[in-house]
């Protein structure tokens, strides 16, 4: 026996409850991308500050390793640091290993630039301030002698203020060294 019914014909086009499936989900993925994209710069602060930390903690133990001087120099002008021997003892050329290959660059220079949002909307990490609030007086460096305290030239805590973003979006974070120890931390 044959089936009485037709064949159904070809579909040509998408129902209209697809088509506004796919909307949903395209809209669900770019919400999704726009806030990992902001989140994405708010992460750059502490990626930051985690980074001058270290190459804090790095000058203060050239500084012990090889009894001599070093200091880390803060350019907020020009929104970079460096870390320069200071000392007398003769110590090899230090270069930042994270510098982009063929950098004319000499020296150990970490430019704030490095930790730019990928939206040109917000303003990226940047120093805001370097000084010694116990004297409230603004500091270009921070000497490392070779005991790993930034004594004798200091006598009280250097506090480092990063920010990120501008206006009501504006974040900070504040790193402190301690004149004594030359120890770092940051909340």
């Amino acid at each position: 026996m044959k089936s009485t019914r037709s064949p159904r014909p070809a579909r040509k086009a998408y129902t209209v409850v697809e088509l506004l499936i796919v909307i949903v989900i395209v809209g669900i993925l770019a919400s999704v991308g726009i806030s990992a994209m902001e989140s994405w710069g708010e992460q750059m602060l502490p990626v930051a500050a985690r980074r001058l930390a270290a190459d804090l903690r790095l000058a203060r133990q050239l500084a012990i390793d090889q009894n001599t001087t070093y200091e880390v120099q803060f350019d907020l002008t020009g929104q970079n640091y460096r870390i320069v021997h200071t000392g007398t003892a003769t110590v090899p050329l230090l270069i930042d290993p994270l510098a982009p290959p063929g950098s004319s660059q000499s020296g150990y220079v970490v430019p704030m630039a490095r930790y730019q949002s990928r939206s040109s909307q917000a303003a990226g990490v940047r120093f805001k301030s370097v000084r010694v609030p116990v004297e409230n007086r603004t500091v270009t460096n921070i000497p490392f002698a070779s005991t790993g305290g930034t004594g004798p030239t200091r006598s009280a805590d250097t506090e480092i203020t990063l920010i990120h973003g501008s206006g009501a979006s504006e974040t900070s974070l504040s790193l402190t060294v301690s004149w004594q120890t030359g120890q770092v931390w940051m909340p």
